[in-house]
């Protein structure tokens, strides 16, 4: 009983201690580091001093070193501060990952935590309830950068380089590695040398390593050595060799004031600026990104404790503006300062150090205005993990940002261009990177009917793809000008320098020879047959997909005879795949106009029945709906690609009669439903909120975004062979409820010549609209939806190709015989006969004899007696 009422009392008497004591060991030995920490400990005094250094009513008092005690020894520093303090409750730093690491044993001792300390690998960064970290672990950054290169860089070949035998590189480097491979790619080169040695440019070594690494061809590099002179020597040799002059170097934030500094004297001496060249990370926000409330903050409270504080370090108050690099550290010591006001501000917390040190760990989150740093806690019992508890996790980064430096040198946060990973996970280790999705279109600019395409397709894209989340698949859309005297230049040029799998929206002919490009439903500027590849992939319905079922409908209707006029560059094409369509349903081609393109086709419009016009020049559309206006049995069969290039110049018409018998057919959705059934429709309603961009183009942009997105959700490695592999042997997609498939690579089934072996199509249930259901989507289908068979009857009376090729062969071999026959007949039948119309009529005129019985012919001795003599002798001769 004394024993508690003992400890009772203490414990009462620490928590009415007026002040809260905490030993500052914010200082460092190291010329280099120097100016680093004092930023970074004016932030913390800038936080605390806003609140006159008090919380919860208590003043919070930092502890100098003490005197007379070696600072670079943490250990004999700590214990002499606790020798005469003992009220110290907790630690302000330490500086530098060994100085950590030596202090853990005083640290455990008097059962102090080290907040905040300011260190540079990832060698401390483990579960140990003495460390309380409050800022993103460097391999945090070595992640972001990786996610960076592969996302946004694209680049084909990605080097790395670190030094060996030392706490700093060997477990980035092999974690760069695993995460390589585990995206599906590798480093192209490793640059490293041991550590414990200090390199110039002339040693054989560092050359030997160099030129085996210059060989690999980096197009970026990863910088992950130790602030050293041989990692200075390296960083000068990428900047000023010609072979890698101009490649992207990029460096966690301990590099950050050694690789500016380096590139920045190149610069000042002739080196040509590369914006974007150098890329570093950071663990916070900067002093002037004015995008985050907290930032708003620290301007103010930075800026009253530059003028007002009586600091002697900085003569300017507007000093973390004007050099960033110091207003980037003072931004992380007043956070660290903030969190410092969260965590005394219970008097049950700060109770005893055991009090203290387990509140640290109780499930802490530190809120700073739009900032948050968290999750932190213990070790977890129990189910409490599985229902959401974080355990053992002593560090509170999840946000690492990225960030470029202009052509002052000062650094850049690149917007939405952040690295994050969820607050359940305390340290990447467990993080897997996923393969981005990069993608690619082109706009020809100088296009109306391209560019609306283009432009409305991006939009539905643009909307469907998913804001970044920590964990989630990136799925990266650029889109590239072109001209349509040039319509792939740029597209080569990304290609040989960028890593793209997809090909998305416009194409044309040039942009489809790239076989390293999967091209998902494909936009044609003019009318015309699918193309039967199997890296090319159809979502909506193809010309034939379309031609079937309207001739289908035609034929249910009775409609006996069509006529036909086609327009563009495959009207031949074209032209085939319909004769072919309607000798299946037993529909007569009336006649047939062919025409190249933009010329006008309203002369050759019929004044009644059905005519099919494919392939619809702008400026043909209204005298098309006019005509059909003034002859009321007249019907217009059109394509849906040909609708939706055409959308913008009839949207604003109202439905009549005339646009009642302009029919497409379709598999998609009305983009402008709001009560339509499908639920994509409302997904796509729910992201395009403004009204005036839903359209039947941008509909589609994201139904294709949608499926590729949901295709990828079975992928861990994406490519653009694996992503066909993944269709064709899942066969279908689904999004939300809507099906596309089944797709068939034709591998492993026995096709006809009356269908396709290859299905690279994949649209179903196509229904027949009328033009005015396009204006007004309450009006029914003309038809409804139906899945074509897509089986041809070839025009041979219902023969095959190979039946028929086969009944032709025979007949050319009968037809031989006879020849060869009756050849022979005559032959024999003119063996004993005379040949009396070739016979000689002159009896004076020569003649030449052939036998070869002259000896018994009598009859040539009756006839000739005074030659035969002569004749007889010369045959003997």
């Amino acid at each position: 009983m004394l024993v508690c009422v003992l400890l009772a009392c203490t414990t009462g008497a620490w928590a009415q201690q007026p002040v809260v004591k905490l030993l500052d060991l914010l200082y460092t030995d190291d010329p280099a580091s120097n100016d680093s920490i004092k930023a970074y400990k004016s932030g913390v005094s800038a936080a605390l001093r806003s609140r006159n250094f008090m919380v919860d009513e208590r003043q919070l008092q930092r502890i100098a070193p003490p005197v007379g005690v070696a600072q670079n020894d943490v250990r004999a520093v700590i214990t002499q501060a606790m020798t005469t303090d003992p009220d110290i409750l907790a630690v302000v730093g330490p500086v530098g990952d060994e100085t950590l690491l030596e202090a853990l044993p005083v640290l455990e001792q008097y059962d102090l935590v080290a907040l905040g300390p300011y260190t540079g690998s990832a060698t401390v960064r483990y579960w140990e309830t003495h460390f309380y970290f409050l800022r993103t672990d460097p391999m945090s950054g070595l992640y972001a950068h990786i996610w960076y290169v592969t996302t946004y860089l694209r680049v084909y070949r990605l080097g790395f380089m670190y030094l060996t035998d030392v706490s700093y590189g060997d477990d980035e480097y092999a974690a760069a590695e695993d995460l390589m491979e585990g995206m599906g790619y590798s480093l192209c080169g490793v640059f490293k040398l041991p550590g414990t040695k200090t390199w110039s440019e002339s040693d054989a070594g560092f050359q030997a390593a160099w030129e085996a690494f210059v060989a690999t061809r980096p197009q970026a590099v990863i910088v992950f050595g130790k602030p050293s002179t041989t990692t200075e020597v390296f960083i000068r040799k990428m900047l000023h060799d010609d072979r890698t002059r101009g490649v992207y170097l990029l460096s966690p934030l301990g590099l950050q004031s050694l690789l500016v500094s380096t590139w920045k004297d190149a610069v000042v001496a002739g080196l040509p600026f590369v914006a974007g060249q150098i890329i570093t990370t950071g663990a916070n926000p900067l002093a002037n990104d004015m995008r985050y409330d907290a930032i708003k903050r620290f301007q103010m409270v930075m800026e009253d404790y530059l003028k007002n504080s009586g600091q002697t370090d900085y003569s300017d108050a507007d000093h973390f503006l004007k050099n960033e690099l110091d207003g980037e550290l003072m931004v992380a010591g007043w956070e660290v300062g903030e969190v410092l006001l969260q965590l005394f501000a219970s008097r049950e917390w700060t109770s005893s150090h055991q009090a203290f040190q387990k509140s640290l760990f109780n499930q802490r989150r530190y809120v700073i205005d739009d900032l948050v740093i968290g999750d932190f806690g213990g070790a977890c019992e129990g189910q409490a993990a599985v229902l959401g508890a974080i355990c053992e996790c002593n560090q509170g980064g999840r946000t690492v940002y990225i960030k470029t430096f202009n052509e002052y040198f000062k650094p850049v946060t690149l917007e939405d261009d952040e690295f994050t990973y969820p607050l359940s996970v305390c340290y990447p280790s467990s993080v897997h990177l996923l393969t981005p999705i990069n993608a690619l279109e082109v706009l020809i600019g100088d296009s109306k009917r391209a560019s609306y395409a283009t432009n409305e397709i991006s939009c539905g894209e643009k909307a469907a793809i998913p804001a970044s989340l920590p964990g989630a698949r990136e799925f990266m859309l650029k889109i590239l000008p072109g001209t349509r005297a040039e319509p792939v230049k740029e597209l080569q040029a990304e290609l040989s320098e960028r890593r793209a799998e997809l090909f998305l929206g416009v194409v044309v002919e040039e942009a489809l020879g790239f076989p390293s490009l999967t091209y998902v439903d494909p936009v044609e500027l003019y009318v015309a047959p699918h193309l039967p590849r199997y890296n090319v992939v159809y979502l909506s319905a193809t010309l034939e997909q379309q031609l079937f079922r309207l001739v289908e409908y035609l034929s249910a209707s009775s409609v006996e005879e069509v006529h036909a006029i086609i327009s563009g560059p495959h009207k031949a094409a074209v032209a085939d795949v319909l004769r072919r369509t309607l000798v299946t349903f037993g529909v007569k081609l009336k006649s047939i106009k062919l025409f190249e393109w933009q010329q006008t086709v309203i002369q050759d419009l019929p004044s009644a029945g059905w005519v099919f016009v494919l392939g619809i020049f702008t400026t043909d559309l209204g005298l098309i709906l006019d005509h059909v206006a003034a002859h009321s049995d007249l019907h217009v069969l059109m394509s849906y690609d040909d609708h939706n290039l055409l959308y913008p110049y009839f949207v604003g018409r109202k439905a009549d009669g005339a646009t009642d018998r302009v029919l497409f057919a379709t598999n998609m959705p009305h983009w402008g439903d709001t009560n339509s059934p499908v639920r994509l429709v409302h997904s796509y309603h729910g992201e395009v909120t403004n009204k005036s961009q839903w359209s039947p183009m941008s509909l589609k942009g994201y139904a294709v975004v949608r499926a590729i997105l949901a295709l990828s959700d079975v992928m861990d490695i994406f490519s653009a062979d694996l992503f066909l592999v993944t269709l064709y042997m899942y066969k279908t997609i689904y999004v939300e409820d809507m099906v596309f498939g089944p797709f068939d690579d034709g591998l492993t089934k026995t096709c006809d010549e009356t269908s396709d072996c290859l299905v690279n199509y994949g649209a179903s249930l196509i229904s027949v609209w009328s033009m005015s259901r396009s204006l007004d989507p309450s009006l029914p289908r003309v038809a409804p939806p139906m899945t074509p068979s897509m089986r041809y009857v070839e025009p041979t009376s219902g023969l095959t190709k190979m039946q028929l090729f086969g009944i032709i062969l025979g007949v050319i071999i009968l037809v031989i015989i006879a020849v060869v026959v009756i050849v022979v007949v005559l032959m024999c039948c003119r063996r004993d006969s005379r040949d009396n119309a070739n016979a000689p009529k002159e009896p004076t005129d020569p003649v030449t004899l052939v036998f070869t019985d002259i000896e018994s012919s009598t009859a040539l001795w009756a006839a000739c007696p005074e030659l035969m003599p002569d004749a007889v002798a010369t045959h003997h001769r």
